[in-house]
């Protein structure tokens, strides 16, 4: 059996860091699956993103199934575009809301292989966000531990689920960090309590297309979070945009506005729930370009991975950008 781009067996890339290792023990499994299946495939153990992303340019216009989480597949999507290559998910993260939103939780894994190599495919959405920091002073980079440069070219990354900008990237950058390895969202819980002890804010000028509701492009606005959804969950769960649509052809905007500890507190919480919408300091906004200034650097993560710090970005939609096999 071949991909459905013709060009040859299925790539089977196994992520051996996501979720500890699952991805590596479950291994043979995988493999005598497919022999099960009859699935003419290469399986492929990555070393490194850029291992991964050599060995899948080398092979193009394949059906990729890739075993591993969010944070796998976002740097992957650069080189799965210019491969013309159709992606399978069989979830393997620790948050895994990418995975979510595809339909793809609670199956078995020889079930989801099976889907994976032979389930339909449509094309979904993809997020871009293009950044750049000026140079700065260290004591004005947010207090985490990871060096950040000093005079960056713009950068450009590619997310499937969800770019964070402030306290969410904070929590992302200690969630990936920490050694401590919680299942799934208490993962997210842990790190978002050990940061709320700082209770950043961000004054941030931001402009959409469509055009916010609310918002003097020329004003800032003090934000603990001004994050950007593909899917309906983020962090492991949370149901924070439940109106998002991976092939709708627009990004979702959340932004949560400076408030008080203790408020802070319960908002976090009525995230969990899927229950923040309505309450005065949230806002959301559906949107297909957004451009972000900030004095103070922004800490950014895109699919669960903290990526930097801006003191500009630019985001868009790209719609039905890669063929994704999802379940209805």
């Amino acid at each position: 059996m071949t991909s459905r781009g013709g060009g040859g067996p299925i790539l089977v890339l196994l992520n051996p860091l996501a979720s500890g290792g699952v991805a590596l023990r479950w291994r043979p499994r995988i493999e005598a699956a497919l022999l099960a299946l009859g699935a003419v495939a290469e399986v492929h153990v990555s070393a490194s993103v850029d291992d991964s992303c050599h060995w899948l340019a080398a092979r193009p216009g394949r059906r990729v199934v890739l075993v591993g989480g969010d944070g796998s597949v976002g740097p992957l999507l650069p080189t799965l575009l210019a491969g013309g290559h159709t992606l399978g998910l069989i979830p393997a993260g620790t948050g895994n809301d990418f995975a979510r939103a595809l339909g793809l939780l609670g199956q078995g894994l020889e079930s989801a292989l099976q889907h994976a190599v032979r389930g339909p495919a449509r094309p979904i959405d993809l997020g871009q966000v293009r950044w750049s920091l000026t140079a700065a002073p260290p004591d004005e980079f947010v207090p985490i531990d990871k060096p950040a440069p000093t005079d960056p070219a713009p950068q450009t990354v590619l997310f499937a689920s969800s770019l964070t900008v402030g306290f969410d990237s904070v929590v992302a950058y200690r969630a990936e960090t920490s050694r401590h390895r919680l299942p799934g969202q208490l993962h997210y819980l842990w790190a978002t309590l050990a940061e709320l002890r700082v209770l950043n804010a961000w004054p941030i000028r931001l402009t959409t297309t469509p055009a916010l509701p609310d918002q003097d492009a020329a004003a800032p606005q003090a934000l603990h979070l001004a994050s950007v959804l593909n899917t309906a969950s983020y962090g492991g769960g949370m149901p924070v945009a439940p109106t998002a649509r991976i092939d709708d052809g627009q990004l979702q905007l959340l932004r949560l506005c400076q408030t008080t500890r203790p408020r802070l507190l319960r908002l976090l919480h009525k995230m969990l729930r899927g229950r923040h919408l309505g309450e005065p300091e949230v806002r959301q906004h559906r949107f297909t370009r957004l451009t972000m200034h900030c004095d103070k650097p922004l800490p950014l993560g895109a699919d669960g991975n903290f990526i930097g710090q801006a003191r500009w970005l630019e985001v868009c939609c790209l719609p039905a950008a890669l063929p994704v096999v999802t379940r209805p």
